[in-house]
């Protein structure tokens, strides 16, 4: 059996699901203490860590790779720009460590296609690989919808992150977000709010807050019940577009948008509009949400099997070729297929949405919109002469 010597102090939601699926086949073995001694004494066939920002975790990479044994990151969480590029522990134009920039790991396993594109464009080409994110196993995952009207109230669920802020500068804009959507939500008789808000933010502007935990079980449940969701971007925004909640981003900051979303709140004059068309999204906007919910996250159901599968081929290539130079894709990179997204934009559309005659397809829909511009062009001709032919008769 093969020994996995795991750097985890927390977050073991990231590694223990991995553990129950590579039972017999990987020992799994926890170092609290993050010391470089341990990898000499124990020898183990593969060291993975979830953060490597930790000088500690750098040692132990450093000595496991001079011993030849294969190292593997997680990833823990979303991309945002202000946590890697405005916040200090990250910022390699002062003083912090440029965070994946590079990956010090031999091998990081990406949450999905999205990060691993934008982590692989950091000097990362090899040794990204597209795994989906384990604690997420677990949920009942469904496609975009607009919920069953319960009563008369609409319930939203309003978000931010475990660090809304990085800086003591950011937290003024971060409670300026919250009071303007609390401003509107008092004026709303129709509206139902929870408040999931962190770092004391709730006692700021005077509401109870939903969260106790950062445990998947415990967001999803509150997810199921609202009917939308508002959030700054934040991990909880995957468990959003798993079940299958409308989205909206709130940002003030105007910063480049690391996370993609249909609907998005980035000044006070938006709000209104935006929650509207939350509670009332087109097939359109469910099916964009559809597309950038497999971006952002693979492997649904199934991510704890695929970081064991990598796991696995990174110590036998390793025994194999006896070197630590992997090459990419070794659990392959899956492949966006809408045909499996119960979606639909229309009901005249499906068919030509996902009709395999692809060339007859794009000709229809073009074809069918002619014909729609030439039926208002010959509409508005008719109604011209019908005026013309009124004038003429009153004139006379």
């Amino acid at each position: 059996m093969y020994k996995a010597l795991c750097l985890f102090r927390d977050q073991f939601m990231h590694i223990k699901p991995v553990e129950e699926v590579s039972r017999g086949k990987i020992n799994f073995i926890y170092d609290s203490e993050w010391k470089a001694d341990n990898i000499s004494r124990l020898k183990p066939d593969i060291v993975i860590g979830i953060n490597e920002h930790h000088l500690e975790i750098a040692k132990c990479y450093e000595v496991a790779n001079k011993m030849n044994i294969p190292t593997l990151t997680i990833q823990d969480g979303v991309l945002e720009w202000r946590y890697m590029f405005e916040n200090p522990m990250f910022d390699g134009d002062k003083l912090g460590i440029p965070l994946h920039r590079p990956i010090l790991a031999n091998k990081y396993a990406c949450i999905g296609t999205w990060w691993a594109s934008l982590i692989s464009a950091m000097g990362n080409a090899n040794k990204v690989e597209v795994t989906g994110m384990p604690k997420m196993d677990t949920i009942d995952v469904q496609a975009a919808h607009c919920s069953v009207i319960r009563g008369d109230k609409k319930k939203i669920m309003v978000i931010t992150a475990a660090k809304p802020w990085f800086e003591d500068n950011q937290k003024k804009i971060v409670l300026s977000m919250l009071t303007d959507l609390k401003d509107y939500f008092d004026k709303q008789k129709n509206i139902e709010v929870v408040w999931r808000i962190t770092k004391a933010l709730e006692k700021e502007i005077n509401v109870t807050t939903a969260f106790q935990n950062k445990e998947t079980s415990e967001i999803a449940a509150q997810i199921e019940k609202c009917d939308a969701v508002i959030s700054t971007i934040s991990t909880s925004m995957i468990e959003v577009l798993l079940k299958g909640k409308p989205l909206a981003r709130i940002d003030y900051f105007n910063t480049p948008c690391l996370f993609p979303t249909v609907w998005n709140i980035t000044n006070p004059s938006q709000i209104d509009d935006t929650i509207r068309s939350l509670l009332n999204p087109k097939p359109q906007q469910l099916y964009l949400q559809e597309i950038f919910k497999m971006q952002v996250i693979s492997n649904l159901g199934n991510a704890s099997e695929r970081v064991s599968e990598l796991i696995l081929k990174m110590i036998d290539f390793n025994k194999k070729n006896s070197s630590i130079d992997f090459p990419s894709n070794l659990v392959g990179i899956p492949i966006i297929n809408m045909n499996k997204v119960n979606m639909t934009l229309s009901d005249r559309r499906e068919s030509l949405m996902f009709d395999d005659i692809n060339w007859l397809k794009a000709k229809l829909v073009r074809l069918e919109w002619e014909n729609y511009k030439l039926k208002k062009e010959n509409a508005q001709k008719r109604f011209i002469n019908i005026i013309y032919k009124l004038y003429n008769k009153l004139k006379a």
